[in-house]
């Protein structure tokens, strides 16, 4: 059972995309208190940005742990300081666990503030725009902005946002030639992710967004 759970933790982003999607498709078209429900969704992807990585670290552990020779000198071992790091940091990194805090930050919890970080910017900067321009766009849609950035991840959070741009841009003058002054972006935000799960390999390869991922 433990090395089932081990092999098949990886599926949890996927289940944690896919109900942050379809929680954005029922706050807009379904319920009834939108905002209050996306603030839901969103507080339970803000947790599993923190539970993911806790996870893979405990996982990492006592992956670690388990192995009375190689592994359990990484669980002792301070950062070689031969190790590229800042050196703010190394300060954190000197003692014993040193490697460990080293590999599991680097290595799981650097995505997760990357992600987080990114959809944040994002959100705040569509927060922006609604303050300058009131009928840009509803305050529904930001916060479903925000949902769907969150489920991107990092790298793909990049595409996801840069598609969303493009998409609008297009739905505008699709608008602009049938004489439709109005331009939502909630189709643009839900368009980019779809594209962005369905071809996200692609995206990285072509974009080489491989040196981004950590």
């Amino acid at each position: 059972m433990k090395l089932f759970f081990i092999e098949h933790v990886g599926l949890l982003p996927l289940i944690f995309q896919t109900v942050l999607f379809v929680g954005a498709v029922f706050v807009y078209f379904f319920a009834k208190r939108k905002a209050f429900a996306a603030k839901c969704f969103i507080g339970g992807g803000i947790g599993f940005y923190i539970f993911y990585p806790l996870l893979l670290s405990l996982l990492q552990y006592v992956t670690w742990a388990a192995d009375p020779n190689l592994g359990t000198s990484f669980l002792t071992l301070p950062l070689d300081p031969a190790t590229p790091c800042p050196e703010w940091l190394r300060p954190l990194f000197v003692e014993e666990h040193g490697y460990f805090l080293f590999y599991v930050l680097g290595r799981f919890w650097l995505r997760a503030v990357l992600g987080l970080s990114t959809a944040f910017l994002f959100y705040f900067f569509l927060q922006a725009v609604m303050r300058a321009k009131p009928h840009a766009l509803l305050p529904v849609e930001s916060l479903i902005a925000l949902m769907l950035a969150l489920a991107a991840g990092w790298p793909l959070v990049l595409i996801f946002i840069l598609l969303t741009f493009v998409f609008i841009v297009l739905h505008s003058v699709v608008n602009l030639l049938l004489k439709n002054p109005r331009t939502r972006i909630i189709f643009a935000l839900f368009l980019a992710f779809i594209v962005v799960i369905l071809f996200g390999d692609f995206f990285k390869t072509f974009f080489q967004l491989s040196v981004l991922t950590v």
